[in-house]
């Protein structure tokens, strides 16, 4: 079963915030997973709002939804 991660205090500056773009996708999810294996790194994940987020979730500091141009 995925655990929650513990994200540190927001004081802590050793703790680096990282955009991630694509989570939602096979390497993306990987690159979320692993990042989050550390307490080095905060990932924060740029996700189109008609994705599921529940493999990535877990892992996240932040779950961030684009917004989408209707096109044509």
């Amino acid at each position: 079963m995925l655990e929650t991660k513990e994200f540190p205090d927001e004081a802590d500056s050793s703790v680096k915030n990282i955009l991630l773009m694509g989570a939602t996708g096979y390497i993306g999810g990987a690159l979320c997973r692993k990042l989050s294996q550390t307490q080095d790194f905060a990932v924060l994940a740029l996700v189109r709002p008609s994705r599921d987020i529940q493999a990535i979730k877990p892992f996240c500091k932040e779950i961030i939804y684009s917004q989408e141009e209707q096109r044509r």
